[in-house]
């Protein structure tokens, strides 16, 4: 049986953009409860199964702006939230999600608040800072605690990007078990040595990260083009984000090339206006996302100068 750590975030976070048989092979060892959230990150299929199973929600596979859920070589987190939106939607007579809002805090809301300091990790995590901070709140958290709680969603996130197992640090199925046995985050982050190594690594790709200078550069955008490099695969997601909180006014785009040829794109819209990042992806056929931040699994390096002029005009 599971201890009651509030951990379904953080298995999202450690199985995105993974392959299916990674998770199969972890619903066949632990509680339906905890990983059918992370589930909803790697297979649609598999989402609806399981949670049919318990009598929960069905039909979920049903739920309209799904995107595409499978396997994404690129690691970016297409459609998940708004499944979990609509799951929870048909359960509770909630219309629909108005405001942006991630996976953690549906969860969150939807258990009473039970493990919030790790709903406020996986927020920090998707980079709703603003949000996090006011998640945190009722914890009474010291400003040191709620910076180790952010620095904790960003490495978890940081570890879920990449197209293959081999990329990351930590398999998702060995990070899913390191972070299991704690229902605290912060007891985590002293007593287990995964935070370390993680935060070492993201430092490492990071610094080569933030050295690559951009190829386009105005008031409302930005575009940087990664090598195919297993260190820019790893740090694009947190890279994309840690630009948006840096120039909040701007839309950014990151293109990281792939071995085989063409890019895996991830996009991010002002923060200040968090919409159509979504519909820029879709244009394209293995685009998909949220409004505020989307990707596209698979751009040809022929369709490059196409999404430069729709990026630019839809931002």
């Amino acid at each position: 049986m599971l201890p009651p750590g509030g951990l379904h975030e953080v298995t999202l976070q450690g199985l995105q953009g993974l392959e299916v048989g990674v998770v199969e092979e972890i619903t066949e060892h632990d509680e339906v409860r905890i990983e059918r959230y992370g589930l909803v990150a790697v297979e649609e299929r598999l989402v609806a199964r399981r949670v049919a199973r318990n009598g929960e929600v069905e039909h979920l596979e049903d739920a309209p702006g799904a995107g595409r859920l499978g396997g994404q070589p690129g690691g970016e987190l297409h459609g998940p939230g708004l499944v979990l939106v609509h799951a929870i939607a048909e359960r509770d007579g909630v219309a629909k999600q108005k405001d942006p809002v991630c996976t953690s805090l549906l969860v969150d809301d939807y258990i009473a608040g039970k493990h919030r300091a790790w709903a406020v990790v996986g927020t920090f995590g998707d980079n709703f800072d603003n949000a996090a901070h006011r998640a945190a709140e009722p914890l009474g958290l010291c400003a040191k605690d709620i910076e180790a709680l952010r620095e904790l969603g960003i490495c978890l996130n940081y570890n879920g990007y990449g197209p293959k197992v081999e990329d990351l640090h930590f398999p998702p199925d060995e990070l899913f078990r390191r972070l299991h046995p704690y229902t605290d985050p912060l007891e985590f982050i002293v007593a287990d040595d995964t935070f370390a190594a993680l935060r070492e690594g993201f430092a490492e790709d990071m610094a080569k990260a933030r050295a690559v200078s951009p190829q386009l550069a105005t008031e409302r955008h930005g575009i940087y083009v990664l090598p195919a490099e297993a260190w820019a695969r790893r740090a694009s997601g947190v890279l994309a984000n840690e630009l948006a909180q840096g120039a909040p006014e701007r839309a950014h785009a990151l293109l990281t090339r792939l071995p085989q040829g063409g890019f895996v794109v991830s996009v991010r819209a002002p923060l200040t206006a968090p919409d159509g990042a979504d519909a820029l992806c879709r244009q394209f056929p293995s685009g998909g996302g949220r409004k505020a931040a989307a990707g596209i699994n698979e751009l040809p390096e022929a369709d490059y100068d196409a999404f430069v002029e729709r990026f630019r005009a839809a931002f």
